[in-house]
């Protein structure tokens, strides 16, 4: 009886020697880590090498930042494909946009002046006046449109034709138009003088379209 509770006395001893040790040695693993990880930055402070760390690694990220090269801005020139046909687009509005303009500015101008010539007829009654004016308007305008060279020089039945063919009628050459060649030279005869006005308005309009 004796022996066995030396015997279990003796273990029990055994196995406490055995968990001091295992504590002794992991506090000495304990302070050597903490050692380890402190000391290079605050010494046995683990708060002041924490906060060092962190530093630390903030400015390594700002070095980071600092070399990555941010790309080249885009270029405002020259211009992406799309603008230059914008470009030529606009272009072509403004040049037909003058180009109405001035014809429409054209078919004002002949038409005051038609109106003139109607008020100055019904005023004095003069159908060698109506009939030379109303050639020289036509003829003003013909060469407004046309190439100089190429009217004027028409005279006479080849001034006629051509009324007709820019007006699309035979009314110049063959109808209440016709005085414009025969009236103003010889200074005698009769002139339809509604149906003559009639016919140089649709002319006007026609031709400044």
């Amino acid at each position: 009886m004796i022996r066995r509770e030396s015997s279990f006395a003796r273990s029990i001893e055994g196995r406490a020697v055995d968990l001091l040790t295992i504590f002794e040695r992991a506090n000495q693993v304990g302070a050597s880590a903490q050692k380890f990880i402190y000391l290079p930055w605050g010494g046995n402070n683990p708060g002041i090498g924490f906060e060092r760390l962190i530093m630390m690694e903030y400015s390594d990220l700002g070095e980071r930042i600092r070399e990555i090269k941010l790309p080249d801005g885009v270029s405002w020139w020259p211009p992406a494909p799309g603008w230059w046909l914008l470009a030529g687009l606009i272009l072509l509005a403004v040049v037909a946009g003058i180009a109405l303009y001035r014809r429409r500015a054209l078919r004002r101008a002949a038409l005051r002046e038609l109106d003139r010539l109607r008020r100055e007829y019904q005023s004095i009654g003069d159908p060698s006046a109506l009939a030379a004016g109303l050639s020289k308007l036509l003829r003003r305008v013909t060469l407004a449109r046309a190439r100089r060279t190429a009217v004027a020089g028409l005279r006479g039945e080849a001034w006629l034709g051509h009324l007709d063919r820019t007006g699309r009628t035979r009314d110049f050459s063959s109808g209440p138009g016709r005085v414009l060649h025969t009236l103003p030279y010889s200074g005698k005869g009769e002139v339809e003088a509604s149906a003559l006005l009639s016919l140089a308005r649709r002319w006007i309009r026609r031709n400044t379209r």
